[in-house]
Protein backbone atom coordinates (compact mmCIF):
# COMPACT_ATOMS: atom_id res chain seq x y z
CA UNK A 1 0.00 0.00 0.00
CA UNK A 2 1.00 3.25 -1.09
CA UNK A 3 1.10 4.52 3.00
CA UNK A 4 3.91 1.87 3.88
CA UNK A 5 6.50 3.29 2.08
CA UNK A 6 9.52 4.59 3.31
CA UNK A 7 8.93 8.42 3.33
CA UNK A 8 5.40 8.00 5.12
CA UNK A 9 6.58 5.53 7.19
CA UNK A 10 9.25 7.86 8.65
CA UNK A 11 6.59 10.69 8.72
CA UNK A 12 3.09 10.32 7.72
CA UNK A 13 3.28 13.96 7.22
CA UNK A 14 5.70 13.88 4.47
CA UNK A 15 3.83 13.62 1.99
CA UNK A 16 0.32 14.61 1.13
CA UNK A 17 -1.71 12.22 -1.37
CA UNK A 18 -4.73 10.46 -0.49
CA UNK A 19 -7.73 8.78 -1.84
CA UNK A 20 -10.42 10.51 0.81
CA UNK A 21 -13.82 8.32 0.01
CA UNK A 22 -15.98 8.30 -3.53
CA UNK A 23 -18.46 10.84 -5.32
CA UNK A 24 -21.46 10.21 -5.88
CA UNK A 25 -20.92 8.33 -9.13
CA UNK A 26 -18.46 5.95 -7.06
CA UNK A 27 -15.14 7.48 -8.36
CA UNK A 28 -12.11 7.29 -6.12
CA UNK A 29 -11.62 11.08 -4.63
CA UNK A 30 -7.83 11.56 -4.35
CA UNK A 31 -6.77 14.86 -2.61
CA UNK A 32 -3.92 16.63 -2.25
CA UNK A 33 -2.66 19.66 0.06
CA UNK A 34 0.48 21.57 -0.31
CA UNK A 35 0.66 22.92 2.67
CA UNK A 36 0.65 19.89 4.69
CA UNK A 37 3.07 18.06 2.45
CA UNK A 38 6.40 18.36 5.03
CA UNK A 39 8.91 16.94 2.65
CA UNK A 40 7.39 18.95 -0.54
CA UNK A 41 11.02 18.57 -3.05
CA UNK A 42 11.31 15.12 -2.59
CA UNK A 43 10.63 14.16 -6.32
CA UNK A 44 11.70 10.66 -6.52
CA UNK A 45 9.15 9.87 -3.27
CA UNK A 46 6.51 12.03 -4.68
CA UNK A 47 6.66 10.34 -7.92
CA UNK A 48 6.62 7.30 -6.74
CA UNK A 49 3.51 8.00 -4.08
CA UNK A 50 1.46 9.47 -6.85
CA UNK A 51 2.19 6.25 -8.70
CA UNK A 52 1.22 4.43 -5.76
CA UNK A 53 -2.01 6.30 -5.26
CA UNK A 54 -2.97 5.85 -9.01
CA UNK A 55 -2.56 2.33 -8.43
CA UNK A 56 -4.21 2.13 -4.79
CA UNK A 57 -7.26 3.78 -6.57
CA UNK A 58 -7.05 1.73 -9.86
CA UNK A 59 -7.38 -1.20 -7.35
CA UNK A 60 -10.50 0.49 -5.44
CA UNK A 61 -11.93 0.64 -9.05
CA UNK A 62 -11.66 -3.40 -9.62
CA UNK A 63 -12.77 -4.48 -6.65
CA UNK A 64 -16.40 -2.45 -6.83
CA UNK A 65 -16.76 -3.48 -10.56
CA UNK A 66 -16.61 -7.25 -8.78
CA UNK A 67 -19.65 -5.89 -6.70
CA UNK A 68 -20.95 -4.76 -9.65
CA UNK A 69 -20.44 -1.22 -9.44
CA UNK A 70 -18.39 1.37 -11.13
CA UNK A 71 -19.83 -0.53 -14.61
CA UNK A 72 -19.68 2.49 -16.82
CA UNK A 73 -16.45 4.03 -18.30
CA UNK A 74 -17.19 7.88 -16.59
CA UNK A 75 -17.63 5.88 -13.39
CA UNK A 76 -13.79 3.86 -13.74
CA UNK A 77 -12.05 7.33 -13.37
CA UNK A 78 -10.84 9.47 -10.14
CA UNK A 79 -11.34 12.63 -9.20
CA UNK A 80 -7.91 14.51 -7.85
CA UNK A 81 -8.53 17.80 -5.67
CA UNK A 82 -5.63 19.89 -5.49
CA UNK A 83 -5.46 22.38 -2.30
CA UNK A 84 -2.45 24.84 -4.13
CA UNK A 85 -2.58 26.95 -0.40
CA UNK A 86 1.25 26.34 0.54
CA UNK A 87 2.33 26.05 -3.15
CA UNK A 88 5.58 27.80 -4.16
Amino acid sequence: AFWQRPKPLENPHALSMRVVGFDEAGRPIAYTAFAEAMDLWAVDANVKHMTLLMEASMNLLRQRRGRGLNTTAISRQWVWVIDFDGFG
